[in-house]
């Protein structure tokens, strides 16, 4: 029993750390695509890029915006999740749990 809390207490701490990670990659993974819609944009005024080039690039753009809320919601659920094995969580919301008699 002891080795299947350590065993979850490892793969929750692995899984925060690779959604940490996920955040600050699709962060950086937007701003490039924000950069490079923004040339796109500038390309097709000039005609040289077509309007599916642009839907193409807003296209990845949502679909990275998606990603990077997924991480933050991947990251907040195992923060929590760690602290509900490390017996905290409750601890963390007393001030706003109903008092009970």
């Amino acid at each position: 029993y002891k080795s299947d809390l350590e065993i979850q207490a490892l793969n929750l701490f692995k899984d925060y750390e690779i959604s940490r990670s996920n955040i600050q990659t699709n962060l950086k993974r937007i701003k490039s695509i924000e950069t490079s819609l923004d040339i796109i944009k500038s390309e097709y005024a000039l005609g040289t890029k077509s309007i599916t080039d642009i839907i193409d690039a807003e296209s990845e753009l949502l679909s990275v915006n998606v990603n990077y809320h997924n991480s933050k919601k991947d990251f907040i659920l195992n923060y929590f999740q760690i602290k509900a094995l490390q017996g905290t969580l409750i601890e963390m919301f007393e001030n706003y749990l109903p008092e009970f008699n």
